[in-house]
């Protein structure tokens, strides 16, 4: 007989002879199948790749990116620190401002690369703004606008005189803006300076009252971005273009504009923007007196503003729907009043004269679902406190009329 113990190693052992081959096998075709090495200077091209197309192709962009941060392993040093650095960009790009403001500091902290350290400044300026942390973004401004001279790396500097015209921009500092705007537009860089410089300048003169109409500026800043594939850009130069079409009453004009583009802002899914065009939707809507319209986008720039942000189309968008509400509730209450049985001058008289009170020895006979006599005299007549007719009497007086005053 076999000992008790035996049996078990026996089953195991012909377990694992059944395994054996299969397992093997398929090992070895799960590492045939895994994803090669990078080849000579393959990392590094797809790194430039992804920087260079961050805004104007934000999908393939993630994407790049995600692949490149999971082999990080197998990249140098620099290069990891530019991953963490497109990592952060992206959490900027999705207005996750804390998560990239501290990933931003973390690559200056970790890098040894000045051009990087430049350019890790320069967005957190861009997260500062748009977080409105303006003393902040103005302290971390000083300190690049110093090194901005010793900058030859033009992606970098294109960034830093971005984000000098945003936030000149943003606080109000309007001739600061366009004359960073103007030389963002006279380096050039890639031809993207026109596009973008014009993105600032436009919003700029915009914002300031300085633009009046439409004019063939818009356009040709359109279509230099839209020829780099620079969509964004081209769609936020449009909100400035439907802005000055609202101030000018030409509401037909702004609704084609913006409608004609929303379903591309969309697949943006770049926060700002987004809520950016629903808010211009939602004044548009109202100009033209559709309310069910103004009152959805109003909502809709709410969903997607990005959370605890303060800005100019999130405002505009509380505000339409406090007006909206505000008119319903005065339309309400002039329908209610207005049904009422007008009140006696008797009863003008208790309320504007509280100590003749008693003087009016029967109160009129109504219920609340029939006439509110009580309520017009209470609204149509100015009177003290004092003079306010208490609840029980009030109940007493409209269940049967034998309460006096």
């Amino acid at each position: 007989m076999r000992p008790r113990g035996a049996s078990p190693r026996f089953v195991c052992s012909h377990s694992a002879r059944r395994w054996l081959p299969g397992g093997i096998g398929a090992l070895l075709l799960a590492l045939g199948q895994a994803t090669p090495a990078f080849q000579p200077g393959e990392a590094a091209a797809l790194l430039q790749k992804a920087d260079r197309i961050k805004t104007a192709f934000p999908a393939e962009f993630t994407s790049l990116v995600n692949s490149l941060a999971a082999r990080l392993d197998e990249l140098t040093p620099p290069q990891q620190e530019l991953v963490r650095y497109l990592q952060a960009w992206k959490d900027l790009y999705d207005g996750q401002y804390d998560i990239a403001i501290s990933r931003l500091r973390e690559t200056i902290r970790a890098t040894h690369d000045v051009t990087l350290q430049f350019r890790a400044k320069a967005s957190i300026i861009n997260a500062l703004v748009m977080s409105s942390q303006f003393e902040d973004a103005f302290a971390e401004l000083t300190q690049l606008l110093v090194l901005l001279p010793k900058v030859t790396d033009p992606a970098a500097r294109e960034q830093g005189l971005i984000v000098a015209a945003q936030l000149y921009s943003e606080v109000g500092q309007y001739d600061l803006a366009i004359a960073y705007s103007q030389k963002l537009m006279d380096e050039n860089w890639l031809g993207r300076g026109v596009c973008k410089g014009y993105d600032w300048k436009l919003r700029s003169e915009v914002m300031s009252g300085r633009l009046s109409r439409v004019h063939g500026e818009f356009n040709a800043a359109i279509d230099a971005c839209t020829k780099l594939n620079e969509l964004s850009n081209a769609n936020f130069i449009r909100s400035y273009a439907a802005t000055v079409y609202l101030r000018n009453n030409q509401v037909d004009e702004a609704l084609r504009l913006l409608t004609d583009h929303y379903g591309e802002v969309l697949q943006s899914q770049f926060p700002r923007l987004i809520y950016r065009f629903e808010s211009l939707l939602a004044s548009a809507y109202q100009k033209k007196g559709n309310g069910a319209a103004a009152h959805q986008f109003a909502l809709r720039a709410i969903d997607h503003a990005v959370p605890n942000e303060i800005s100019q189309p999130l405002v505009v968008a509380y505000h339409l729907l406090y007006e909206q509400a505000r008119t319903a509730l005065r339309n309400d209450l002039q329908r209610f009043f207005t049904t009422a049985e007008p009140p006696t001058p008797e009863e003008r008289a208790l309320y504007r004269y509280p100590m003749r009170r008693r003087a009016i020895s029967r109160p009129r006979c109504n219920t609340m679902s029939n006439t509110r006599p009580w309520t017009s005299a209470i609204w149509m007549s100015p009177r003290p406190a004092s003079s306010r007719i208490s609840g029980s009497r009030m109940r007493a007086s409209r269940a049967g009329c034998k309460s006096t005053l």
